[in-house]
């Protein structure tokens, strides 16, 4: 059989909240259950949860309180009276009360909760007013410190990853008879790959970790690199300059002497240098599209028999997708 646990509960000086000591008022919210066991745990209707069993206490005035209020609410109140020499804030709680507040209101009640309400809008609205007359100078303060809160709310996500597809250019000094190399050795032009992840720092300058390969058909030249890169230019189309420091590899997929029988020719390692200068554009959300001209400094020498090819630099211009986590 379903027992209803209803309570309402409206004790003086039970215990002081702030300013309004005597003249609070407490309303235990209607408590009902399906029924209780034998230990004293009772079903919350319509709930699978369950709360102990209360224990009643009778206070001399008269009033019924629980002996613990133990997954129950309780509204607190104040008296109207106590809105009477306060002119502001009774208007502000006339003009902010809710349907069922204004109903406690019109029985003599006021929700505590509802006062703090309007106190808290007094301090925000004094405290406008008193930032509105700071002079010229704290103004200026102000307005440096919103400017680095805005570059950092601009930058939402900092880790990114990248990758471009674009035409890598060789310089290269060859030493060797050309009779003696095969057709596409002196290839100084092919297919140039790259992927990266990186971080934002700030509004301006980002990093990353980039590698990259470019395929010249006999040779494939191998290279990882670290950069850092400034924005210089706050438009659509952010333009940016970026140094890099890395580790350059070539090798030869097969010799580049015709009729060679020695033995397999070595990879060449060089510390690599470079230079970049790329745009890029928002075109969704986390999604930028760039474009990237880059200088490489390489060095790579290669000694078959006496015969020597130099790769020197690279020169490469590249477009890509930019997404940031």
């Amino acid at each position: 059989m379903t027992r209803y646990l209803i309570i309402f509960l409206s004790v003086l000086n039970l215990f002081a909240i702030d300013e309004f000591d005597d003249k609070q008022v407490y309303f235990l919210q209607t408590i009902q259950v399906d029924g209780c066991d034998s230990y004293g745990w009772c079903k919350l209707k319509d709930k699978q949860q369950y709360i102990k069993k209360h224990y009643y206490k009778l206070h001399k005035n008269g009033f019924v309180s629980l002996k613990t209020g133990t997954n129950t609410r309780t509204w607190t109140y104040v008296e109207l009276s106590y809105l009477d020499d306060k002119p502001g804030l009774e208007e502000c709680v006339y003009e902010s009360a809710t349907d069922n507040e204004m109903t406690n209101i019109e029985l003599g009640y006021v929700k505590i909760q509802l006062i703090k309400r309007c106190q808290r809008e007094a301090t925000i609205q004094k405290e406008n007013i008193n930032t509105n007359r700071q002079d010229t100078n704290n103004t200026q303060s102000d307005q440096i410190d919103k400017n680095e809160q805005d570059d950092k709310d601009d930058i939402r996500n900092n880790i990114f990853i990248d990758g471009a597809i674009g035409v890598g250019i060789v310089d290269i000094e060859n030493r060797a008879d050309k009779d003696n190399l095969q057709e596409d050795a002196l290839d100084t032009d092919g297919i140039n790959l790259k992927i990266a992840i990186g971080y934002r720092w700030n509004k301006r300058f980002f990093s990353d970790i980039g590698i990259d390969r470019l395929d010249l058909g006999l040779a494939d030249i191998e290279n990882i690199y670290l950069s850092i890169n400034y924005r210089f230019i706050d438009i659509n189309f952010q333009p940016y300059l970026g140094i890099m420091l890395g580790g350059s590899r070539l090798r030869w997929q097969s010799s580049p002497l015709l009729n060679y029988t020695g033995k397999q020719i070595d990879s060449s390692k060089q510390t690599l240098y470079g230079i970049r200068v790329g745009a890029e554009q928002n075109i969704q959300k986390d999604i930028n599209m760039f474009v990237s001209y880059r200088f490489f400094e390489i060095n790579h020498r290669t000694t078959i028999e006496d015969e020597t090819i130099k790769h020197k630099h690279i020169n490469s211009l590249l477009i890509g997708v930019r997404y940031d986590f």
